[in-house]
């Protein structure tokens, strides 16, 4: 069969002939794949300085949608064995039926950008610390994972959302916001969260480095105010700086969202609701390509308005 696999961490992928995946020991179920995505963490996992890379040969990929060998069913599956290949196994319990009238492609696209913010509200935030009318910043809101997260904060019940990124016009075109904040052109670090003090619960942070750092100090000013602050990308940066009288001056907890952090067993008792969320959002761009083309489009300049 063919697949995709890295075999120099930093070189994109080659479409290369493999040997059918190995089932030897049992207890698998083959999946025959249709779609896949190429998502921000596949290309990280792809250079090799993602915690969960693993080592050469890599097979590209974390997730996609199929149908099971054994019944043709239409699923979605997550694996961080890969999955850019004609058929892979996945463990029992690794995969969620599609809703009737699911579009497969979307949630190929789609399923692994919610993903992150699905867990973090379901997994990560304590819902008990939470008021009745919760309200969520998303930093980061015009990337394809904060478009999703602003939709999956709405659908877990926030009363108010708060929308950040560059750009005015992206900020814009995201449906569901309530409010948004223009990051600083010039020094990001200096952007004005000044009316977010003491009216924020959630923290769903797709950016880090300087903005973060801004937004955690303006929120300690907020004092008595419980802000679970949940970090989850590095858009803007792979160190978070978080102001030591943030800590102190208000009910601020710092956690962090992702492989890890949450178990494979809390992601498999949440796929069906996963499936389920991805499948109502509003459907967006994709670009469609054939696997075999995945060396020639793997270094090309991304378009943030489609999915690969």
């Amino acid at each position: 069969m063919h697949a995709a696999i890295v075999s120099e961490w930093g070189k994109p992928p080659k479409y290369v002939t493999v040997p059918n995946p190995d089932n030897t020991s049992g207890g698998s179920v083959e999946v025959i794949v249709d779609a896949v995505g190429v998502h921000n963490v596949v290309r990280s996992r792809a250079t090799g300085k993602h915690y969960s890379s693993g080592p050469l040969p890599h097979l590209v990929g974390v997730d996609g949608v199929g149908r099971l060998a054994s019944t043709n069913e239409p699923v979605y599956f997550a694996s961080l064995r890969g999955s850019f290949a004609e058929r892979v196994y996945v463990q029992p319990g690794s995969f969620a039926k599609l809703p009737v009238g699911a579009d497969p492609l979307q949630v190929a696209a789609f399923a692994n950008p919610t993903m992150s913010a699905w867990m973090s509200l379901a997994r990560r935030v304590r819902a008990a610390d939470l008021p009745k009318e919760w309200a969520v910043v998303v930093m980061g809101a015009t990337s394809a994972s904060g478009r999703a997260a602003v939709e999956v904060a709405r659908a877990r019940g926030a009363a108010r959302v708060v929308g950040v990124a560059r750009s005015a016009e992206g900020l814009a075109s995201v449906d569901g916001l309530d409010e948004t904040i223009v990051l600083d052109a010039e020094d990001a670090s200096r952007t004005d969260f000044s009316s977010l003090v003491g009216r924020v619960d959630v923290v769903l942070d797709y950016l880090s480095g300087p903005p973060a750092g801004a937004l955690l100090a303006t929120l300690g000013r907020g004092r008595g105010r419980t802000v679970q602050y949940v970090q989850i990308g590095g858009l803007a940066g792979e160190v978070l700086p978080v102001p030591t009288a943030a800590l102190r001056s208000c009910k601020l907890s710092v956690v962090g969202s992702g492989p890890g952090s949450w178990l494979m067993e809390e992601l498999l008792e949440e796929l069906d609701g996963l499936v389920t969320a991805v499948s109502r959002l509003a459907r967006r761009p994709i670009r469609i390509e054939k696997l075999s083309a995945i060396e020639s489009v793997w270094d090309e300049e991304k378009d943030s308005s489609e999915r690969l």
